[in-house]
């Protein structure tokens, strides 16, 4: 017979030792600190996106503000070729040497008529200004007159037509002013001739 060795039974797996457990006091204070950092967490993110919305904002208005430049630098050019429209009307007009003088004050009133439109369709509007009362937001007065059968401050001669763009004065209207002298005042006429 065969001898057999000593019976070696199977070695069973010894149990893992269980880790040792936290007081539960330790641990709901950790629950808390985790509690309040996830907090301060919420409040960063909230502060960010509510900077980054006033960023949106800001950039948007200051993109606004650009465009609003840009579009009052390119009426400020486009103005001189209108002074200078108005004058060769004003200039034409009463004059008559022919059919083809007629033409062409009809062509250039049609193109003038025409560039008016087209600045209108983009928020340049004219200022009234002729009979107005005189607003120094508006108007900026060159000439003063006493004319005593009109009214004090009233505009009575435009000398350069002004013009706002959305609402905005990008130039006031250039006027002569009626200016009634006060008691113990000189002549606003004679003002105006120094000012000239």
């Amino acid at each position: 017979m065969v001898k057999k060795g000593p019976s070696r039974a199977k070695a069973q797996p010894r149990p893992k030792p269980k880790p040792a457990e936290a007081p539960k006091d330790a641990r709901d204070g950790q629950i808390e600190a985790l509690a309040k950092e996830r907090d301060e967490f919420e409040d960063r993110l909230a502060y960010m996106q509510a900077e980054f919305e006033n960023l949106k904002k800001r950039c948007g208005r200051d993109v606004e503000v650009r465009l609003q430049r840009a579009k009052e630098a390119l009426f400020r050019d486009i103005l001189g070729i209108m002074d200078n429209m108005d004058r060769a009307l004003a200039q034409v007009n009463g004059t008559d040497s022919g059919k083809n003088s007629d033409e062409f004050i009809k062509g250039v009133r049609m193109i003038h008529e025409q560039m008016r439109q087209v600045l209108a369709q983009h928020g340049l509007q004219p200022i009234e200004a002729l009979g107005q009362p005189f607003d120094p937001f508006r108007h900026e007065a060159l000439m003063k007159v006493a004319e005593k059968e009109r009214p004090d401050g009233t505009i009575l001669e435009e000398i350069l037509k002004g013009y706002t763009l959305d609402g905005n004065v990008i130039r006031p209207t250039k006027v002569k002013v009626n200016v009634l002298p006060k008691a113990g005042q000189g002549s606003p006429s004679a003002e105006a001739k120094q000012a000239q």
